[in-house]
């Protein structure tokens, strides 16, 4: 479980709570138990676009260097 005095300064309550109901010990208490719909419907996700991300519209927040980049 992540504690209140772990939790970095950037993350919302949601994204707390959608961690500590991955980490559940045992599988019967995860989310994500009864499938991924479970998981795409808890509120971190609530403004999450999935259709665009399906139809491979969404443009990713993250671009790595290329190899000619970092030389």
């Amino acid at each position: 479980m992540v504690r209140p005095q772990q939790v970095p300064k950037n993350w919302s309550i949601s994204a707390v709570d959608f961690t500590n109901k991955l980490i559940q010990r045992k599988p019967a208490n995860r989310l994500g138990k009864e499938g991924i719909n479970e998981l795409k419907g808890h509120e971190w996700f609530a403004s999450f676009n999935w259709e665009q991300l399906l139809s491979r519209k969404m443009r990713s927040p993250f671009k790595p260097l290329s190899l000619e980049q970092i030389d």
